[in-house]
This record gives structure tokens, C-alpha cells and sequence, in this order.
């Protein structure tokens, strides 16, 4: 963070929920990648960017693949289980 400052970019440190309630409708784009995989509440965290989105703006993110190929060596799914992936929290959007 304190690189990024040096360099002119202004970095906010907050929760995703109070950056959203002070921001609504402020962003044109809003972009994440390979992070939802990450958050314990997804749902929760869709709610809020989609706050911070304006009407006709766009959201843009990717996931990772759920099937890649060396998992079919796997057999446990060791890399895709917490603490490095929630597991299942997508589906409770």
C-alpha cells in the first residue's frame, strides 16, 4: 500500500460494506479478479459492488476454473478447498 501511495495512487483502507454505503452508484466500472473464490459471504459482497455500480455501468471479474485438468489427479481437491477457496459459499447467493 504505502509503494502505491508513494506513487501517487490514492488507496482507501476500508470494508467492502462502508466503502459501498458512502459510494453508490459512484463507478462506471467496477473489476475483481479471482477473488470472489475467496469471500466467506459472496452474496454480501455482490450486493455491495452492485451499491457502487452506476446504472449501465459494468462489473467485470473472473473465477477460476471449477474443473481444470489436474484435479482428476486430486482426488481430494487439496488446492481448492479453504483456506485457499470457500467451499459451496457461491451457491447461497
Amino acid at each position: 500500500m504505502a509503494k502505491a501511495i508513494q506513487n501517487g495512487v490514492k488507496v482507501t483502507n476500508e470494508e467492502l460494506e462502508q466503502h459501498a454505503q458512502k459510494n453508490i452508484e459512484q463507478y462506471d466500472v467496477v473489476t475483481f479478479f479471482q477473488v470472489l473464490e475467496h469471500i466467506a459471504e459472496p452474496g454480501k459482497f455482490l450486493h455491495s459492488v452492485l451499491k457502487t455500480v452506476k446504472k449501465g455501468g459494468q462489473i467485470i471479474l473472473t473465477v477460476p476454473n471449477n474443473q481444470p485438468y489436474y484435479l482428476k489427479f486430486d482426488k481430494f481437491h487439496l488446492l481448492n478447498l479453504p483456506p485457499h477457496h470457500m467451499d459451496g459459499g457461491i451457491k447461497n447467493l
